[in-house]
């Protein structure tokens, strides 16, 4: 069994890459760390073709006995059925409506936040906001809080170094010790890297991770953004510790010590591996039972704000229920941002990435229902595996 799965798990990592190369290069593979070389194979080109190979992959699984199925077994299975509905979704993306892309690629509902939830968060901020002496109406509080604490590319660059170092010390205590071992995870700690790039670059993006073979991740940080100095602490957070990077190099160092099977050296964008490492990274901090202060309550709401009526609204564009310019104009006035602003927003959520931005408020969601009902017995899984099916199972199966 374990050769044919490797077998399986080779053909998998070629497709991926073949759907990237059509696609564009990144626009469907992240990262890749694994030691097939895929540069000596010949990369499919044809997309109707792609999708057989793809279709095939999945009959292969199939055909496994279920005392064969183990957490790696069920892990690829998820792994190659998403990455079919991803590439018809990719190639004929009038096939089906949105939720259904959605909820075949992830393996989960397209969740819809209502009013209420967007109300809360703003209550929340604007009492924070009170406490510290804004009391002028929505938006205007928190549009002056905001200016208050805007800084430069170069000091929240500081920041940044500054909160990754404390947050560094209790994600391997809490996190990486328990899933990999004390003895590892020191040694883990003394390998692994991480450097930060300030860039000048037209992308959406504030900051992006990039991972790399041998524990190696680089943040780059776009220094056309305005930021928030609170924001360099969630940036930390969200990236490194306990987020991207952190995920990445415990995968890393499983499948190093084959623990883990070779699909899980590969990331695909839009997937349901993406979902809960959006989840992990945004949600990760109450891992450690930690408070926020003031400040740091205003920057998570506004942040769950932001990525919570981004995803209603995007999708109500999506669906031709509003125009592009109510939206901007809606997310303008609900997030307290300006139309300059919304429109980035909107523009990142239904053009690129619009297959993407979904693992955003689904993921939040997803890691925090899963860890306020299973606590750190979780934890172990949400960072080893992606299958829905594998993390939903109770700790003792």
């Amino acid at each position: 069994m374990e050769e044919k799965l490797k077998d399986i798990s080779q053909e998998y990592i070629i497709l991926c890459f073949s759907l990237d190369n059509i696609i564009g290069k990144g626009q469907v593979v992240d990262s890749y760390v694994g030691d097939f070389d895929v540069e000596k194979v010949q990369l499919i080109n044809d997309t109707s073709l792609l999708t057989d190979k793809i279709e095939s992959l999945m009959a292969r699984l199939d055909g496994f006995s279920s005392e064969n199925q183990n957490e790696v077994f069920i892990d690829l299975k998820s792994s190659v059925n998403s990455l079919y509905h991803l590439s018809v979704s990719l190639f004929n993306p009038d096939k089906d409506d949105f939720a259904s892309q959605i909820e075949n690629i992830y393996h989960i509902p397209l969740a819809l936040p209502d009013d209420h939830e967007i109300k809360v968060l703003k209550s929340n901020i604007t009492s924070c906001l009170s406490q510290l002496g804004y009391t002028d109406k929505w938006p205007i509080c928190y549009e002056k809080w905001h200016e208050d604490n805007t800084v430069s590319g170069e000091e929240y660059y500081s920041h940044l170094i500054d909160y990754s170092e404390q947050l560094q010390e209790l994600t391997f205590e809490n996190i990486v010790k328990p899933i990999i071992g004390y003895m590892e995870a020191e040694s883990l700690l003394e390998e692994s890297s991480v450097n930060y790039e300030l860039v000048d670059t037209k992308e959406l993006w504030n900051a992006y991770h990039y991972y790399y073979k041998g524990f190696k991740s680089v943040v780059k940080i776009n220094k056309n953004n305005t930021f928030n100095k609170h924001e360099a602490f969630f940036l930390a957070a969200h990236e490194i510790f306990p987020g991207h990077h952190t995920e990445a190099i415990i995968k890393e160092f499983l499948y190093r010590k084959a623990e883990l099977g070779i699909a899980s050296t590969i990331n695909i964008l839009s997937s349901p591996s993406t979902l809960i490492s959006e989840g992990i990274a945004d949600y990760g901090y109450y891992f450690f039972g930690k408070d926020y202060t003031l400040d740091q309550k205003i920057t998570h709401d506004h942040r769950r704000l932001t990525k919570t009526a981004r995803h209603k609204t995007a999708i109500q564009i999506i669906n031709n229920e509003i125009g592009e310019d109510e939206g901007i104009s809606l997310l303008s006035e609900s997030i307290g941002i300006g139309e300059k602003g919304a429109e980035k927003a909107i523009r990142f959520a239904t053009e690129k990435w619009r297959l993407y931005f979904p693992c955003y408020y689904m993921g939040y969601k997803t890691v925090s229902d899963i860890y306020k009902k299973a606590g750190s017995q979780c934890l172990a899984k949400l960072y080893k595996f992606s299958s829905m099916e594998l993390i939903n199972q109770p700790k003792d199966e």
